[in-house]
């Protein structure tokens, strides 16, 4: 899957059966027509330009059953997280893939991604996109992710867009290696102060907690400005690191 975008909009292009779809709309291309990042496409009047999938157009084209965490907070969930080619990774709350995307375009590999979610109609919403966008099958369980019992090697890294994460902390620190995190993404102040609580009393240090504030601009010649809609809050990101226990005196 590739993009068509422009100031108005974008919309998805799949590249292997030559269809632009925008929204339920399906459009077909000349088959004769090969077009590749960097071209450009006059669609109704409107100049659109072919691009790979990133992760920040996913509000605009990703199939959405909940609400998503936006690219800003994802970008930065992802980067505090320190996961890198490679690591394995458990999120819960999956909400429609939005984070999921970015993790995937990390880690590389489906093999080390494992998702949780209560609710199936929000993981096949997740699992759909990330095939479009990533073109990869992953595995989500559905359940109650404080009832859930991991069975599998150590992860690296644990993204938990929950309301209650610190419900299964005891469990949550025998899943990930020591001096690996846990990202938390809350909404209010009196559950960021709830988690940081409860992580620390099951050997978890608290890094930071912040919060993501973007404004976006409206760009035309001589009436540049910042634009006159856009979200206030969304939430606060919390990084615990696992604790080995280990004390050296020096």
């Amino acid at each position: 899957m590739m993009l068509l975008h422009s100031d108005n909009g974008t919309m998805l292009y799949d590249d292997e059966k030559n269809i632009i779809i925008n929204g339920k709309k399906r459009i077909e291309v000349n088959p004769a027509a090969v077009l590749s990042p960097g071209d450009s496409v006059l669609f109704d009047g409107i100049n659109y330009v072919i691009m790979s999938y990133t992760p920040q157009f996913f509000p605009n084209i990703g199939e959405r059953g909940a609400q998503i965490i936006n690219g800003r907070d994802s970008s930065y969930m992802v980067m505090a997280s320190g996961i890198e080619f490679g690591s394995t990774v458990i999120e819960s709350g999956t909400g429609s893939g939005a984070l999921t995307t970015y993790i995937l375009k990390i880690i590389k590999n489906s093999e080390g991604y494992l998702g949780i979610d209560h609710n199936e109609n929000s993981a096949l919403f997740t699992k759909r996109n990330v095939k479009n966008f990533t073109g990869m099958d992953i595995r989500i369980d559905i359940g109650e992710f404080e009832d859930y019992k991991y069975e599998g090697r150590k992860v690296d890294a644990i993204f938990l867009d929950l309301p209650e994460p610190w419900k299964n902390v005891s469990e949550q620190r025998k899943w990930i290696l020591s001096g690996k995190r846990v990202i938390t993404y809350l909404p209010t102040f009196n559950q960021v102060e709830k988690a940081r609580e409860e992580y620390e009393k099951n050997g978890f240090l608290h890094l930071e907690t912040v919060e993501i504030e973007g404004r976006d601009i409206q760009v035309k010649t001589g009436a540049t400005r910042p634009k006159s809609t856009g979200i206030i809050h969304t939430g606060f990101i919390s990084t615990y690191m696992k604790s080995s226990g280990s004390v050296l005196k020096i």
